[in-house]
């Protein structure tokens, strides 16, 4: 089995996407080398709920049109079910609960351990 390997696309997505959609050729062509490296290397973006509305709260239809454009250049996009509601795609505090959960059981793992926790998840 091969492990995915998930970036956390936060509100780097703006800048990128700002990049990718620029009059500037040498910005847009670096954002759509990023872009090309991610999906030939395998990267999947990981997405929460936050990130979501995020992306929805620009008062720039135009801005929010071109962040999904860009999310859908990407053959796979990852997120976490909420603990609430198993339909529901997961926030920050989901993944601040699941970190908890683990500590609080096992106060002294490390870094390794946790990682493998949550990618199991």
């Amino acid at each position: 089995m091969i492990l995915p390997r998930l970036i956390s696309i936060d509100t780097s997505i703006g800048k990128l996407t700002k990049d990718y959609y620029s009059k500037n050729k040498q910005k847009s062509d670096k954002a759509k080398d990023v872009v090309k490296f991610l999906n030939e290397n395998g990267l999947i973006p990981f997405i929460t709920i936050h990130h979501i509305q995020e992306i929805l709260q620009h008062e720039n239809r135009g801005v929010v049109f071109e962040r999904w454009s860009l999310i859908s250049m990407f053959p796979t996009i990852a997120w976490m079910c909420s603990f609430e509601d198993s339909r529901a795609i997961g926030s920050i505090y989901d993944i601040h609960q699941l970190e908890v959960e683990h500590l609080l059981k096992a106060p002294d793992s490390e870094f390794e351990v946790l990682r493998k926790k949550f990618r199991d998840r």
